[in-house]
């Protein structure tokens, strides 16, 4: 999680993400949680991804694999940190 960190929004260092987290953890390995980490800092807001020191994010995140190495598995991984994070997105945008 030390490098991982460096990649998700920043808004999703909330508390409330905490029991996400560990699921991801709980249920992939490492190589799956980096696609998804991956995936999921195209959410980050541009000036996050501008002052990073890190190299720059492909704007596409490439999935692959022979049949059976969890694909699919790490697909819904990504498609829930992106629901997760728009959706609370949305609900703050309703509070403010």
């Amino acid at each position: 999680a030390g490098q991982l960190a460096r990649l998700w929004p920043e808004d999703m260092g909330r508390p409330e993400y905490q029991p996400f987290f560990a699921w991801l953890n709980e249920s992939y390995d490492r190589p799956q949680l980096e696609a998804i980490e991956t995936a999921a800092s195209h959410l980050a807001p541009s000036c996050q991804r501008e002052a990073s020191p890190w190299p720059p994010v492909l704007p596409f995140t490439l999935i692959q694999g022979p049949p059976g190495t969890g694909k699919t598995h790490t697909v819904l991984g990504i498609l829930n940190a992106w629901h997760l994070t728009q959706y609370r997105r949305h609900q703050d945008a309703w509070r403010d």
